[in-house]
């Protein structure tokens, strides 16, 4: 019982830090594709309005 205890423990502590190591990915490349996405929008924003106010 004890054994399957400790197995389960190790079991939640791996799947913890995989968590913790998927979500630290996961917001590094949010965070980078977050700015090129602000950098893109800032890009494409004024060029879109110019086409607008250019073709009514």
């Amino acid at each position: 019982m004890y054994l399957l205890f400790s197995i389960l423990c190790q079991l939640f502590i791996c799947l913890c830090c995989s968590l913790a190591i998927f979500y630290l990915a996961v917001t590094l490349t949010g965070s980078i594709f977050l700015m090129n996405y602000h950098t893109l929008v800032t890009m494409t924003v004024p060029a879109v309005t110019a086409g607008q106010t250019e073709y009514p």
